[in-house]
């Protein structure tokens, strides 16, 4: 059975943002679409506050709601929506969804800045390249300069492919007859 109230975001860790997009499907007790203009949530900040914020009907997918969430401080937000919602009858058990996420400032260009020595390796080996320490980034010129790709090309031909060597037998043998015709040598 699909859960009454369910909550759907892209992400679980929100970086350098104000607001966090929600989004949130909700079934009446017959498990038909809600038609409500709005969806009211309880937001828990970092701090503890807890805020109400009205969830906005989307007029193409009934039972779907959507909207932005001010998200001023850093830290673990909460949002729960619970059941019986308006209008309703209170049934056996209340119906709820809670759904966290984390927002964090400042973080996006700093995150996880620490170099990874063994992954560049790897990536060096597999491609055919080279990895070149901090220390030894004088000797990036050497390297550059002696492989990279768009400068040498190693081509292998058996010299009777190649028309200049060809043409050299050729008048070496011209050569030889020509002389041994002159010495009357033949």
């Amino acid at each position: 059975v699909l859960p009454r109230i369910a909550f759907d975001s892209d992400a679980q860790i929100f970086r350098d943002s104000d607001t966090a997009q929600l989004s949130v499907s909700a079934y009446n007790q017959d498990f038909t679409a809600m038609r409500q203009t709005s969806l009211p949530v309880q937001v828990t900040s970092p701090d503890g506050s807890v805020q109400t914020v009205e969830l906005v009907a989307d007029s193409t997918h009934p039972g779907s709601y959507s909207g932005e969430i001010a998200t001023p401080m850093d830290g673990p937000y909460a949002v729960t929506a619970m059941t019986p919602l308006g209008g309703e009858s209170p049934p056996g058990s209340v119906d709820s969804a809670e759904h966290w996420w984390v927002q964090e400032s400042d973080s996006a260009e700093s995150f996880d800045t620490r170099q990874q020595r063994d992954f560049l390796q790897r990536i060096a080996d597999v491609t055919g390249g080279s990895y070149v320490s901090f220390e030894n980034s004088d000797q990036l010129d050497e390297l550059l300069a002696q492989q990279n790709a768009a400068l040498t090309r190693e081509l292998r031909l058996p010299l009777w492919n190649m028309p200049f060597f060809f043409l050299c037998l050729f008048a070496l043998k011209a050569l030889e007859w020509l002389l041994r015709l002159r010495w009357k040598r033949l």
